[in-house]
């Protein structure tokens, strides 16, 4: 099927690595934000796009996710007014829609399902976004909009915006939570379909693998996507969105049961061999080599 068929996302650069996205359908064109840092930016490329948002989703309370939110509550009050939608349990700025686990939101032919992933913050919710189609993995487009500049990722109709809680290579500091719930938050999100197209909320790539390269020194995917994404970085392009699948193969902090893993850690737990690895990375060392 052609990528027309799917899902957009356009990837709008916020502060030096933060991404702000723009995702729609391209059956009916409808769409929302994620993380608006930066409202001026995120307000002309609705004018340039020529789009009345109607949602934005906040992934997390904290400002480079979210300054944006009261500027563009303002910008686009009017009759029907923007929803800036965020975690319950989070104190998201100028959230005026706030979710749970499990609660779905319909856009068009777009549906979201929020899964709320506490340990970087107490409210922090990823929003897994589904539309009807037969693409597959492989249609995958990447290339940049000439009239906008931006960099645009189309031909697939699974996504997931994890905010801080997963990256490709790495995961989010535990701020507001531990390790037992960075692993029930990696769970679920290993346990969506592997096609499922990973958008974090920094550009964190190139410094994570080269972590994950330090303690997996035989993983012929990570070498694989490091030489990609090195050259991605060069011709200044982002290295996301990954597939789920992808960023469990590359991803140390991913990777908790293997023992070989647990083994580095000193442990047969899941969930100490996780704690480990983070605090390592905290420390700026590694557990050693696989």
């Amino acid at each position: 099927m052609d990528s027309s068929s799917g899902l957009r996302v356009i990837l709008i650069p916020n502060n030096s690595d933060n991404y702000c996205y723009y995702c729609y359908s391209e059956n009916t064109r409808d769409g929302f934000f994620v993380d608006v840092c930066d409202a001026d930016k995120a307000i002309q490329f609705a004018k340039d796009f020529g789009v009345t948002p109607k949602y934005v989703l906040t992934t997390h309370k904290h400002w480079d996710h979210s300054a944006g939110n009261e500027a563009m509550a303002k910008e686009f009050s009017g009759t029907d007014p923007i929803h800036i939608v965020g975690g319950s349990k989070d104190k998201v700025k100028a959230c005026t829609w706030p979710v749970d686990d499990g609660d779905e939101i319909t856009i068009g032919d777009i549906k979201i399902k929020c899964m709320h992933t506490p340990c970087h913050t107490k409210g922090h919710t990823c929003y897994y976004v589904t539309t009807e189609s037969d693409i597959t993995e492989d249609s995958v487009d990447r290339n940049k909009n000439d009239a906008t500049g931006y960099a645009e990722v189309a031909g697939f109709s699974k996504c997931v915006f994890t905010g801080d809680t997963l990256f490709v290579g790495t995961v989010g500091k535990f701020f507001e939570g531990d390790a037992e719930q960075m692993h029930q938050n990696l769970e679920r999100l290993h346990d969506l379909p592997s096609e499922t197209q990973v958008f974090p909320g920094h550009e964190y790539t190139i410094d994570s693998l080269k972590f994950c390269q330090k303690m997996d020194t035989r993983n012929d995917a990570l070498e694989n996507l490091m030489e990609e994404c090195e050259t991605l970085q060069s011709e200044k392009y982002p290295t996301v969105p990954r597939s789920i699948q992808v960023v469990r193969e590359v991803t140390i902090f991913c990777r908790y049961k293997d023992s070989k893993v647990q083994q580095l850690a000193d442990t047969d737990s899941e969930v100490e061999t996780l704690r480990a690895i983070r605090e390592a990375k905290d420390k700026g060392t590694t557990l050693g080599v696989i």
